[in-house]
């Protein structure tokens, strides 16, 4: 059975520590792709679902005139407001991606980075981004993505034998018809950017318990030689040591409408 949001969000609070220094979070080479894309200007109000411990939000919050951080973990929003308590333009907020809270036609730009892949409904998180967009707004998310059909299996059951709250890694394909669906026009996307990751500290920053790290690692181990070259795992001495992790990278627009 799928984990609910409120259980989701209850398993992530005790990892805010965690995610407050993970380097990959705080800047790895997404980040400035995703500020690249989102332009964040002087004026603009802006929305980073699923913001964790904010480290998107807090960048965002250089360039525009106001940022919130919305995430439903306690846990997390509370490491969030530590590390960032001193940006006065930067706010955090209980919500979900379904359920923001926020008006119809609120913010100029909404991102979603490292999160879209737990949310259980993609057609109900891109309606309610499409609703508190204004017209010409901009999303830019970011996530993991399944770089082929033939590794969906393996891949999704290293993910969440590691993390039991994830939902799925789409592949690019799947995010294009995602947001066509729901309205959205997109303007430009790619999978080219790679998070070369740490073995150990992904598991360990999930806290699993004993029995699913070890899965994890044999996981690794036991991997086709096509999913080994396709995520580049490295292994020393019978050790899983490395991988890289593909990523999408998206902006699309809410079109203005028509008034004729």
């Amino acid at each position: 059975m799928a984990a609910s949001i409120e259980q989701t969000a209850a398993s992530w609070s005790k990892l805010g520590d965690n995610y407050a220094t993970s380097i990959v979070h705080k800047s790895g080479p997404s980040l400035a792709k995703l500020i690249q894309l989102a332009r964040p200007q002087s004026t603009d109000l802006c929305l980073d679902i699923g913001t964790g411990t904010g480290h998107t939000a807090a960048e965002l919050a250089k360039y525009a005139h106001k940022v919130w951080g919305l995430d439903p973990s306690h846990g997390m929003r509370l490491a969030a407001e530590k590390i960032y308590a001193d940006i006065d333009n930067l706010g955090f907020i209980d919500g979900t991606s379904e359920k923001t809270g926020f008006p119809d036609d609120c913010f100029d730009i909404v991102t979603a980075r490292h999160t879209l892949h737990h949310h259980p409904s993609m057609p109900n998180t891109l309606a309610e981004i499409y609703r508190i967009l204004k017209a010409n707004g901009r999303f830019v998310l970011v996530d993991e993505i399944t770089p082929k059909p033939e590794l969906n299996d393996w891949y999704h059951q290293l993910e969440i034998t590691r993390d039991p709250t994830h939902k799925r890694s789409y592949y690019l394909s799947e995010w294009q018809d995602f947001l066509k669906d729901a309205g959205f026009e997109w303007i430009v996307g790619d999978s080219k950017t790679v998070y070369h990751l740490d073995i150990e500290k992904w598991i360990n920053r999930m806290e699993p318990s004993r029995e699913q790290a070890n899965t994890v690692r044999q996981l690794f181990l036991s991997a086709s030689e096509f999913a080994k070259e396709t995520f580049n795992i490295q292994i020393k001495d019978n050790k899983a040591i490395s991988f890289d992790m593909p990523m999408a990278i998206i902006l699309a627009i809410k079109p203005a409408r028509n008034e004729d």
